[in-house]
């Protein structure tokens, strides 16, 4: 049920109760809309990230949006620093209001707290629109069985929402106007916890071990592969584990 419409730097703001999920609501919005939108939810019953993963999404305990932008146009050798500048972006965010927690970047799309998620951003480009879905946990205490290992939240019981989340629709909007122009890797580097790691990796339907060597200035993942030892570079993928030294 939609609860209010809002505007936040005249981008219109859509704020639900429960939905399926916000990006579903945003590829429903880029079939007839042509202004950017934001969809916000209090829960989702079916929010996903990458490889379609379903991501909880509790009632009223973390922030879900989709950040809608009509008509995007890009150039294809920068696009690949879209995703890492935005999840640069709402770390800075995230850091004003938790100042005390140290917030890592897994290549690409996650935050992290130590070695658990906190948080995914979902980048797609659909009807000639982009997309950027963002799920954060808050105060989420308790996590299915199978997330009890991987998944963790910031846990602050008395975090305001609406500030909170004015904030990282803020910091999403600026990184897509300005992933292309900030020099902003070096930052994002220094918050990477893969770097000189050894990782387990999934692209496509391979898989690789190997070492997580570099990030270089296109954004793409340089590992040097465990099999035949030759440096491999990625522009997507999946870590699928963090091999801690």
């Amino acid at each position: 049920m939609l609860i209010k419409v809002s505007t936040l730097d005249n981008i219109k703001v859509f704020h639900y109760d429960l939905v399926t999920s916000t990006q579903d609501l945003a590829k429903d919005y880029l079939e007839k809309n042509y202004v950017p939108a934001v969809f916000i939810a209090d829960a989702q019953s079916s929010g996903y990230g990458k490889q379609g993963r379903k991501f909880y999404s509790p009632k009223d305990t973390g922030i879900y949006f989709s950040l809608t932008i009509p008509n995007f146009t890009y150039e294809v050798k920068q696009i690949s620093l879209l995703t890492p500048y935005v999840a640069l972006n709402l770390v800075k965010a995230l850091e004003k209001f938790f100042p005390s927690i140290n917030f890592k970047i897994k290549w690409v799309n996650d935050i992290y707290i130590a070695n658990q998620k906190i948080a995914g951003i979902l980048t797609e480009f659909y009807n000639g629109g982009l997309i950027i879905g963002v799920g954060i946990n808050i105060n989420t205490t308790s996590f299915p069985s199978d997330l009890q290992k991987t998944a963790t939240s910031i846990t602050d019981d008395s975090f305001n929402k609406e500030k909170i989340s004015s904030s990282l629709i803020n910091a999403t909007s600026y990184a897509v106007k300005n992933y292309n122009k900030d020099n902003f890797l070096d930052n994002y580097r220094a918050y990477s916890n893969i770097l000189n790691q050894k990782i387990k990796f999934k692209a496509g339907n391979k898989l690789y071990c190997g070492r997580a060597l570099e990030i270089n200035d296109q954004g793409q993942l340089i590992v040097m592969d465990d099999s035949d030892h030759k440096k491999l570079t990625f522009s997507s993928g999946e870590i699928t584990k963090i091999i801690l030294n």
